[in-house]
C-alpha cells in the first residue's frame, strides 16, 4: 500500500487514491523499473491522462521523465511477487504427492527454467559456460542438491512445513560465512541456529525414525541452498544468465538421472491434466527466480530477505484453503519460532557480510 501511495504521489496525484492511480502505479513498477518506458502525467481539463514513451524516443529526450520510485520500493514488490510465485509453484508440486515420482516433478520444474534461460541468453547474447570456474561449479552443485531436496520434501511434507524450513537460509548463510569464510559475525548467530532447530523440533516433535527422514532432507536442502547462495556471491564477474544456465543444466541432468534410476515406471499414473500442470509449475518457478534476482540486485538485502518471509504466509493459506491441513498449537509455535530466528538473523547480520547477487538466488 505504501509503495502504491508513493507511486501515485510520484505521478502527481495528491488526493485520495483512485483505481486508475493503482493501475498507473503498477504500470510504472513493472515497465519503468526495467528502464524501457517513461510514464508521465498529462492534465487535460479535469481529466488526467498518462503519456507512455520509450526511454530513447525524441519526446523523452526533450521532456524530463518523473523521478523513479525508490529502488527499495521496486525490490519489495518484486520479492513479494516472487514469494507468492514460489509458494504457488510449491503448492502445485505438492499436488503430485503420492501420484507421481518426485524426480519427474523436479525435472519438469528445472527444464522449463533451462529452456527459458537459454532463450534469454540467445536474445541478450550471453555466453554459455560449460567448464566455468570452481565457484560456478560450487554454486551449481550445491544448488542442484537443494533443488532435489526441495522436491523430495515438498511431496512428503505439508507445504507450510517445507517452506518454513527452507526459509531458514539466512541463518545457515551466516554460519557458513562465519565458519568457512572466516567473516566476523555476531555471536548470536549460534543462538539463531539453535532457536530455529528448536522450532523445527517443536513443529514436528519427531521420534527420529523413518518418519523424520523428510524433515532431515528439508534441513539438508536448506543448508545446501545457503551454500549455493554463498558460492553465487563469488560469481559476480560472470553474466547472470550464464550462471543461471549453468545451474539449470546441472540440475536438469541430475533430475533426469534420478528419473532413470527411480524404481518402477516413473510415467505410470500420469494423466493429461497432471502433464498440463507441470507447465504452470515450471513457469511460476522461473518467473519467481527472475523477480527475486532483480529484487536482490536493486534493493536492500535486509529488506528483501524480510519481505521474502511472506512466502510462509502464502504457503499456510494454500495448506489451509486448498489442502485442508490442520494447524495445531505446536505447529503454530514452531513456525513462529523459526520465523523469529530468521528475522533476527537478517537484522543482526553486519553490513560487511551482505552477499552481492549476480543471478538466480534460489535452488528451487
Amino acid at each position: 500500500m505504501c509503495y502504491l501511495s508513493r507511486a501515485t504521489k510520484h505521478i502527481g496525484h495528491t488526493g485520495p487514491i483512485r483505481p486508475v492511480d493503482y493501475g498507473c502505479a503498477v504500470t510504472i513498477i513493472f515497465f519503468q523499473s526495467v528502464d524501457k518506458i517513461c510514464v508521465a502525467p498529462i492534465d487535460i481539463g479535469h481529466q488526467r491522462l498518462y503519456s507512455v514513451r520509450p526511454m530513447n524516443s525524441p519526446a523523452h529526450q526533450s521532456t524530463a521523465c518523473p523521478a523513479r520510485l525508490p529502488e527499495n520500493g521496486y525490490a519489495a514488490i518484486e520479492m513479494f511477487l516472487a514469494a507468492f510465485l514460489f509458494a504457488t509453484m510449491s503448492c502445485i508440486a505438492h499436488g503430485y504427492s503420492g501420484r507421481a515420482a518426485w524426480p519427474l516433478i523436479a525435472f519438469a520444474r528445472i527444464f522449463v527454467t533451462l529452456v527459458f534461460t537459454l532463450g534469454m541468453m540467445w536474445w541478450f547474447g550471453a555466453p554459455l559456460l560449460f567448464r566455468g570456474t570452481m565457484e560456478l561449479w560450487m554454486r551449481s552443485l550445491f544448488g542442484t542438491t537443494g533443488l532435489l531436496c526441495t522436491f523430495y520434501a515438498v511431496t512428503h511434507l505439508p507445504l507450510t512445513d517445507m517452506v518454513t524450513i527452507f526459509a531458514t537460509g539466512p541463518i545457515w548463510i551466516a554460519l557458513i560465512l562465519l565458519i568457512v569464510m572466516k567473516q566476523r559475525m555476531p555471536r548470536t548467530v549460534w543462538l539463531h541456529a539453535g532457536w530455529a532447530l528448536l522450532g523445527v523440533y517443536v513443529m514436528y516433535r519427531p521420534r527420529f525414525d523413518a518418519g523424520a527422514f523428510p524433515v532431515t532432507v528439508a534441513l539438508l536442502g536448506a543448508v545446501a541452498a545457503a551454500a549455493a547462495m554463498v558460492s553465487l556471491s563469488m560469481c559476480h564477474r560472470l553474466h547472470r544468465l550464464s550462471v543461471v544456465a549453468h545451474f539449470s543444466i546441472c540440475s536438469t541432468a541430475a533430475s533426469l538421472f534420478m528419473c532413470l534410476i527411480s524404481p518402477g515406471r516413473i510415467l505410470e499414473g500420469m494423466t493429461l491434466p497432471m502433464w498440463f500442470w507441470l507447465l504452470p509449475m515450471g513457469l511460476a518457478g522461473a518467473f519467481a527466480q527472475i523477480l527475486m534476482t532483480s529484487a536482490y540486485a536493486r534493493g536492500s538485502t535486509t529488506l528483501v530477505a524480510l519481505v521474502g518471509i511472506s512466502q510462509i504466509g502464502f504457503a499456510a493459506m494454500y495448506d489451509f484453503f486448498i489442502w485442508g491441513y490442520p494447524f495445531d498449537w505446536w505447529k503454530v509455535a514452531g513456525v513462529t519460532m523459526i520465523a523469529v530466528a530468521i528475522v533476527m538473523s537478517v537484522l543482526t547480520r553486519p553490513a560487511a557480510a551482505t552477499l552481492p547477487v549476480n543471478g538466480d538466488h534460489s535452488s528451487t
